[in-house]
């Protein structure tokens, strides 16, 4: 049943949020402020931005496997680390940009399926193929209710990604700055940028709960 299933994974979404409010928001202001910062007064640093970038993901890592740990979900101990998630994470994204690329539906499909295949890396040593393998085959059944729960985050990015496209096109062509305007569109790009990542990697791991449970086996999606 989808409602039931979505009230599951809604549920875990809410308990991991609750077991760890202080990482969660840690993370959306250490990551909001710098690029903040980045967008309206170093605007032409690229360097910064690199560097910036390299610290994201590694606050995301540690994000992701602060909620697993809290979630109980490593209470067998970790199997894969931080290079197995950089290499799945570098394998899904690569096909999840060129569906992205070839068209919007494939690369979202393609996430979809995989959400869980980064909790099973690190909670199992399966390794990166067999995690995406089982990712693929365990979210068979469930692909309408991940489908709809992925709308949120996805929301924060089209939001992010409008407002981006208004200051590339419409704002910046006419050439005069405006601090206050820059100020505003970089604070909420970034932050529903940085909420929707949050939001994808607790929906990750609640769809790994999901999927998981031998309970769930009886239930369609």
């Amino acid at each position: 049943m989808t409602s039931e299933n979505f009230k599951l994974i809604s549920g875990t979404n809410v308990r991991l949020l609750r077991s760890a409010p202080n990482i969660v928001l840690g993370y959306l202001v250490f990551l909001t402020v710098p690029y903040v910062y980045l967008d309206v007064y170093a605007y032409d640093n690229d360097a910064a931005y690199w560097l910036l970038g390299l610290i994201t993901w590694g606050a995301t890592y540690i994000l992701f496997l602060k909620l697993m740990k809290v979630g109980g979900y490593l209470e067998n101990g970790q199997g894969g680390g931080l290079g197995t998630y950089f290499v799945l994470g570098l394998g899904i994204g690569i096909l999840v940009v060129l569906g992205l690329i070839g068209f919007a539906f494939p690369g979202l499909y393609l996430l979809m399926r995989w959400l869980p295949a980064y909790s099973r890396a690190i909670a199992t040593n399966d390794g990166v193929n067999s995690s995406m393998w089982w990712s693929w085959r365990q979210t068979e059944k469930f692909q309408w209710v991940l489908g709809r729960a992925m709308i949120g985050p996805l929301f924060c990015y089209a939001a992010a990604i409008a407002v981006i496209i208004h200051y590339q096109f419409v704002y910046y062509p006419e050439g005069e700055r405006s601090i206050p305007y820059e100020l505003f569109s970089s604070v909420f790009t970034n932050f529903l940028i940085n909420l929707a990542t949050v939001w994808l990697t607790i929906l990750g791991i609640s769809a790994y709960d999901l999927v998981s449970d031998e309970q769930s086996a009886g239930l369609q999606s």
